[in-house]
């Protein structure tokens, strides 16, 4: 059978049973684009990729700072094997603060004294020497210091949960971003790996500063496919 596209762009010489099972359906053959079917937001949707497709990022939810003590996403669970949390623009209302980061099931955020461990690296345009710090017992993992507020200072950066919501391992948290300030044209850049020392049914991740509230940013939460 011979299939032809017009000069118009339409296509002839498929009949109503010239489809093998499983390939393109028939809504899918839009003169010169794809229908509006097949659009979601900008994308095409689910029920419209072909089966196998993998590592799609699929967006939790996003929160936007305004002024805010913290900011918390709820919804994630067994879906996925991966969690990304998107920082962007962030700005503290403090100078000189640092980033903390918190899990929590349905019964809230974890912010109990002794249930998180981390350890973070820091380099600055200042210098070339490490610093870093940790802590094995602590109410939260410290993802990001030294964050200025100033004009045009400020961080950002993606941190990963390497485990489904009710995976039996430690839920491990890994970051890497940067910040700029607190002292003029100070730069620096961060990696973070920290845990929760214990399993949890996790559905909830929370930042907030170590002791102002952030005056704006966005936190967007996404699951990561693995199939």
């Amino acid at each position: 059978m011979a299939i032809v596209i017009n000069g118009d762009g339409s296509i002839s010489g498929i009949s109503a049973g010239g489809l093998p099972t499983g390939s393109v359906t028939a809504d899918t053959l839009a003169t010169n684009s794809v229908d509006s079917d097949e659009l979601v937001s900008g994308a095409i949707d689910a029920g419209h990729l072909a089966s196998g497709v993998g590592g799609a990022w699929t967006l939790i939810g996003t929160n936007v700072a305004s002024d805010s003590a913290s900011l918390t996403q709820t919804g994630l669970d067994s879906t996925y094997d991966t969690y990304a949390i998107v920082f962007s623009d962030m700005v503290p209302a403090g100078d000189g603060e640092y980033v903390r980061f918190r899990v929590g099931d349905s019964g809230g955020v974890d912010s109990a004294a002794s249930d998180y461990c981390y350890h973070y690296t820091n380099m600055t345009t200042a210098g070339t020497t490490y610093t870093g710090g940790n802590d094995t017992a602590n109410d939260c993992i410290i993802l990001m210091g030294t964050c200025g507020n100033a004009t045009g200072e400020g961080w950002g950066g993606v941190a990963y949960i390497n485990r489904p919501g009710d995976g039996s391992v430690w839920p491990i948290i890994h970051f890497y971003g940067g910040s700029l300030g607190p002292t003029a044209n100070q730069m620096n850049t961060l990696g973070a790996f920290g845990a929760r020392l214990a399993s949890i049914t996790l559905d909830r991740v929370n930042i907030s500063m170590s002791s102002s509230n952030i005056t704006s940013g966005r936190m967007s939460v996404f699951g990561i496919a693995h199939t």
